[in-house]
Formats: structure tokens, sequence, C-alpha cells
């Protein structure tokens, strides 16, 4: 009843199916029902909202001929020249500043919208995408531009080929089907719907999408969440993705791999920061053959090692997603979008410029107005305004009482941490790999439990079979996992488990020691809806946990020398982080708060090499306890691996417990040791200010949670008299004083549990 069979090859390979179809993801810790209700009365709202921004916006649009008819009078931005004086320069910025307000003042226009219009046209736009390529162009080289306007209206450019590219999604058609939405931010289905909010200053924020798109924020930008795509085989070099956001990212997660960093997988994660669709590449050939899945992330809280900027809300839309071989963008526009938004024939001259953008604005915000934020623009309608709106070029700073209305109503979306957790996948089957090389697959393995555990393979055929594993191990029937949890707890009160090898209760594991105890425990344990803390109870509450490490028997040793009997306690030594917290807690520095962050490693001269933080945490963890500690793999606590703290590199069951000249050392040298042993000493001089031998007994008893025996106190008193006269110093004065201290924390007393 203790012993399972091997677990046949064919069997891991099924299993292995079921445990790798996961999908991480970072989760909102969303309130009880969510921010329905606010989502709500933003629905109702927006229709009025969206009335109120077209109508300021068109007013502004009216006047924006003027503004660029404005920036053809005026000068480049000025720049400082090689070699150029700085005063010289400044002169040359008043100057331009005095024009610039000059011609402001003239045609009534507002000098900030004017210097950002003059600051924008004058940029030369080469990229045909851009729909203020054409007044750039005029703006940069007036006599050209008849020569220049038609070459603009010919070209003409053609979609690239596609090959035999693998569509992943293409959401202007496409659902949410196989995809997986986390927390609120992306609702249940791709959509039209453009954002329209209010920011902290209670200007309108406005993003137009040229479709349906699986958008983030269509209903507010503090909305969070996540949207994973289904799994997907790595058979072409490129992934391309039309995306659009600000301060949200895209990773590409391969074989469930999620920590996405530099050097080697820095290239799978991407910010967004376009306010327009535009095409990412992720060149992903060397991961040919593998399994992968997006993550679309608009969360406040970033991946590990993500140092981007999450003070604001952001929001992230999804229109396309596909696999080729092909390194140019899958598609592009046929004509420049100038000449897609102001037509076939480009207008001669600044002044018919300006009022055809002014009229083409004019359109697409009537448009927009008349379909409300649920319509949608064509591309470059949409890419025109986004610009707009960006740089505030439609701007009406004026407050209004429904703005206030929507930002008030928006605020009660109260911003949320997410924490990493495991979501469900489609289902995948794994590949038996042939010699165990990964490259040569072999047929695939149906998914499914262990057959040496009598699973039933079909209950294993729902979604990826987690929820089928999930429930068969923590059936009250199963004989395996109650009883793993049950030694693991007795291992650690008693340090050693009822079955010694608490990582193998397999065939080459020891069998337990008291077979039935063990079984007893786990049926209760179950019993008590898998109650850790009932168990710890019933465990420390026994007589068994109640008793001294040693036995007034001598033959008792002999006939139970490995304890496996249990005729008296274990002698154990203290590990690592618990000696940590029992010197803080002597020292009187020790933070017994629950929760907060990890506080950084300190770091000393020797902890040098790739990845060293930037900086070093204080030396004494700001006295939180050693569970709150950060552990960087390659930057461990020397302290803690003295004393046989295992290195994160794979889980342990049990850990090594040594004895050796190493700790010894780190005790007398380490300088943590050495600044609580002296605050321990000081602690000690401010509550016993009396009569010496009493502070010694007081300290004797505070390190090594005993009453003195006969003569400790004399031999310590003795010790700190020694040491004072080698200090040259009074007897209360703290360097002999903390010099007991530290030879009492380098005793077998304090670091052994009897």
């Amino acid at each position: 009843d203790h012993t399972f069979d091997a677990i046949a090859q064919r069997d891991y390979y099924a299993l292995a199916g079921v445990l790798k179809d996961s999908r991480y993801a970072l989760t909102p810790l969303l309130p009880p029902g969510g921010h329905r209700d606010a989502q709500a009365a933003l629905a109702e709202l927006r229709p009025r909202l969206v009335a109120e921004i077209g109508a300021r916006w068109l007013a502004q649009a009216a006047r924006l001929a003027d503004y660029l008819s404005a920036v053809a009078e005026l000068a480049e931005v000025p720049r400082r020249r090689d070699g150029e004086a700085q005063a010289d320069f400044e002169l040359r910025q008043q100057s331009d500043d005095l024009a610039l307000a000059r011609v402001a003042h003239a045609r009534n226009l507002e000098l900030a919208r004017l210097r950002t219009w003059r600051d924008l046209a004058r940029r030369p736009h080469g990229d045909r995408r851009h729909p203020l390529q054409a007044f750039a162009s005029y703006l940069n080289a007036p006599a050209e531009w008849p020569a220049r306007a038609r070459a603009l209206t010919a070209d003409r450019a053609e979609r690239a080929p596609l090959g035999d590219a693998i569509v992943l999604a293409d959401f202007r058609t496409d659902d949410f089907a196989g995809w997986v939405t986390v927390g609120e931010a992306f609702g249940h289905a791709p959509r039209a719907r453009d954002l329209v909010a209010v920011d902290q200053e209670g200007r309108a924020v406005v993003r137009f999408w040229p479709g349906r798109m699986a958008q983030s924020a269509g209903d507010s930008p503090r909305l969070q969440g996540s949207l994973l795509s289904r799994n997907f085989r790595i058979d072409r070099r490129f992934l391309w993705v039309k995306v659009a956001g600000e301060r949200c990212r895209i990773n590409v997660v391969v074989e469930g791999f999620n920590v996405i960093r530099d050097p080697i997988y820095g290239g799978l994660r991407r910010g967004v920061d376009e306010a327009a669709p535009t095409w990412l590449r992720f060149d992903v050939g060397a991961w040919r053959g593998s399994i992968a899945y997006l993550q679309l992330q608009d969360l406040r809280t970033g991946d590990p090692g993500d140092e981007s900027d999450r003070s604001a809300p952001g929001f992230i839309a999804l229109q396309q997603a596909l696999l080729t071989d092909s390194d140019a963008a899958p598609e592009v526009d046929p004509l420049p979008a100038a000449v897609t938004l102001l037509g076939p024939t480009l207008p001669q001259g600044a002044e018919a410029l300006a009022h055809a953008y002014a009229a083409a604005t004019e359109r697409a915000l009537a448009r927009w107005m008349e379909r409300g934020a649920d319509g949608s623009l064509d591309e470059v309608e949409a890419r025109w305004l986004n610009f707009l709106a960006r740089h505030r070029l439609l701007d009406d700073a004026t407050a209004s009482p429904l703005r206030q209305l929507v930002r008030g109503v928006d605020a009660a979306i109260a911003e949320v941490p997410s924490i990493p957790a495991l979501r469900d996948g489609e289902g995948l089957d794994e590949h038996l790999y042939v010699r165990g090389e990964h490259r040569q697959l072999g047929p695939l393995v149906p998914r499914a439990g262990l057959t040496a555990l009598g699973s039933d393979p079909a209950a294993y055929r729902q979604g990826s079979g987690r929820l089928a594993l999930a429930r068969e191990l923590t059936a009250p029937d199963h004989p395996l996992v109650a009883r793993v949890f049950v030694n693991r707890a007795w291992q650690h009160l008693f340090g050693a488990g009822l079955v010694p090898t608490s990582d193998n209760f397999g065939a080459l594991g020891e069998p337990p020691s008291h077979p039935a105890l063990l079984d007893a425990l786990a049926r209760d344990f179950v019993a008590d809806g898998w109650s850790l803390k009932r168990l710890l109870r019933r465990l420390t509450l026994t007589s068994t946990y109640r008793m001294a490490s040693a036995h007034p028997d001598p033959h008792a040793a002999t006939i139970d020398g490995t304890l496996r009997l249990m005729h008296r306690a274990r002698v154990r030594r203290l590990d690592g982080e618990t000696l940590r917290d029992a010197l803080l807690a002597l020292a009187g520095r020790l933070d017994r708060r629950l929760g907060g962050p990890s506080v950084a490693v300190h770091l000393t001269p020797f902890m040098d090499g790739r990845g060293r933080p930037g900086h070093s945490g204080p030396l004494d963890g700001a006295g939180r306890r050693s569970v709150y500690q950060e552990v960087r793999r390659n930057f461990l606590n020397p302290l803690f691996l003295a004393f046989d703290t295992p290195i994160p590199f794979a889980t342990v069951g049990r850990r090594n417990v040594s004895n050796v000249p190493a700790q010894s050392l780190a005790l007398m040298n380490d300088p943590l040791v050495h600044e609580l042993s002296k605050a321990f000493a000081e602690r000690a001089l401010r509550d016993k200010d009396g009569e010496p031998r009493a502070r010694v007994a007081a300290m004797l008893q505070d390190a090594w949670q005993r009453p003195p025996r006969h003569g400790e106190v004399d031999a310590a008193h003795a010790f700190v008299r020694e040491q004072a006269a080698a200090h040259r110093t009074e007897l209360d004065a703290l360097p002999p004083w903390a010099d007991l201290a530290h030879a009492l924390v380098n005793a077998k007393d304090f670091l052994f549990v009897r």
C-alpha cells in the first residue's frame, strides 16, 4: 500500500501534454462583481460624450486651415548650428518666438496650438502612411511641389506576396473562438467601438479604430486584462501582428516559457506605443517547430524583469496576426495616405492644401459623430484623427459638467494589482521523443493521467486535462496526494517524514515507518477540508512532538538508533532563514508585519556577475522576516548558502542538513552577525542597567531559550570581565557585551533545537 509501479514512458508523455498546455497570465484581482456598474454607466453616457466632443472638435477643425496657412508663413524650428555659441542660439530662439507670437496674434490663433502645428508640419514626413506627408512635402520644397504632387498621386504600392502564410487571427471578421480573455478589458468579442474617455485633466481622450479589433479599452482605459491566443506551431520564420496601443506589450510565449528577457528571448516581447494600427514583426525562426501562443497585455503590473512605465492606463488593440516566411509587411496602403485622405488630385499651394486638410477632417468627424463611437472609419481617416487626437490639435480644454461626470464614473474603476495564475488551454497532445531527442518526434500520445494510478483517459479529453488531473489528485480516495502532503508536514515539524524519501513514494523510495498512522492522518486531512492549520494543530498537540531529544533509558538508542520508532525527538539545526530571523529577534529588530513587497538583496563586493541588480538592499533586510527577502538565483545570501539553503534551480522536497566548518566561519565573520550581535548587546544594556550577573543570565535565557545551567552564568560573567580588560573599557561599556552576544549566537545551544 505504499509503493507504485514505475511510470511507463508513454504515461510520461501523456501527462506531459496535460501539464504543458497551460497559460500563465497576470490576472487582475477584481472586486466582487467587477466594475459592471461603472461600465454600464459609461456606456449610457457615451453617446452624449461623443456628441459633445464631436461638436467641439468640429469647431476646431473649422480653423484647421488657418493654422496650416499660418505655418506656411513661419520658418523652420531653429536648431543649433555646428560651432554656434549658446548665446547666439538663444537669441535666434527668442526671435523665432516673437515671430510665432506675431503670426498667432495677427490671425487670432492659440500660440501653443500654432507652435505644435509648426513643429509637426515642418517635419519631413517621408512615410507614405502619414496623412500629413503632402503638406510637409510642400513646406520643405514649395517650388518642387507640382512634380512631387504628381509623383504622390502616381505612387502605387503592391501588397507583398504572402505565399503560404498561416492566418492566426483576423478580427475584422473572426470572434474569440479558441482565445482566452483574462480580466475585464477585452470584453467578450472583438468590436469596432472607439475609445472615448476623459483624462485626469478633464481633456477628451479618443482613439479611432478602422473596423473591428480585439481591443482592451472599449469601455474605459482603466480596465485591465489580457488576451491569450490559441496554441499554434511555429512553422514559418516571421510572426506579423497588426496592433495599436499605448503603454502595453505583446509577448510570444514559446513552449510555455514566460520569462521573456534579453539576451536570448528579448525579441519575443514588444512594447506597443503607436495609436494607429501598425504591423510589428517577430523573428521566431529560432523556435521553428515549437508550440507558442500570443499574450496581449493591458496591465498596470509589469512582467518579471519588465521595467516599462506603468504609471498611467494604456490600451492595446489587435486586428490581424499571421505566420509567413516573408520579411515584408503583409499589406501596405495602395496609395499614399495623403492621396487617400485629400483625393486623387492634390491641391496646389499652401492655402488650397490647408483647406483640403480641414475639409477632410470635418468629413471624418461628421461621419464619426453620425455613426457614434460604435461605428468605424476607414483606415486613413482613423490614422489622421488619431494623429490629431494624440497631439491634442483639436482639444478644447474647457471643462464641462458632462466631462466631470464621466471622469467621476471612470474613477470608480479601481486600479487593482495582478498576480500570476495558470489558465486552462484548449488541449495539447505531446509527441513521443525518440530516444529522448526532442527533434526526433515519434507518434502523438493522447493526453491522459497515469495508468499506474488507474486514471480514466476519457476524463482528460476536455480542455487541456488539467482540471481532470486536479480532480483526480484531490479525490478523497486518491492514494497519493494527501499522504505526500501529510508526510511533508510531518517532516517539517519532526525533522524527518514518516516516509523518509519525501520526494519518492515509489518503488525506489523507502517504505513508511508507520503506514497506518500515515493513512489515518491523510484521511483526517481530507475530511478536514485539506486544512493545513488543522493538520499542524493536530501534530503539534501530540506527546510525540513534545518529547525531549534525550531519553533516560540508555538502551533505547541501541534498539532505535535511527529514530525510526521516534523514541525521542531529533536534535535539529536551525536552517539559514530561521537563524537570520532568530538573530533579528534577539537584536530587537525583527519586523513581524505580514505582507508587503520583497526587500532587495544585500550585495557584497564579492557578489558580481551578469544581471547584478542596480542597487543593494540594506544589510539587515530592513528587519523583514526572511520570507520577504528577495531571492536572485545568481546573487544568493552567503549566510543562507552556508546553512544549506537550496539553490533555486529546482524544487527540493527535503533540504540537506550539514554541520561543516563553513558555518562556524560564517557566524564568526559575517557582517550581519556582527551587527545584530552588537544590537543584542545594546538591548541587554538598555533592559538590564543594574547588576551584571542578572544581565548575563537574561542574555543566556534569550539566546538559548532555556534557563542557564550551573556554572554558565559564572563563565559568561568572567568572559565579560576578561573582554572589558582586553578592550580597556568599563564593565558596562558596549564592546565586552557585544563580544558575549557574539559568543552566545556561535554556541551549539543557539544553533540547535534540542
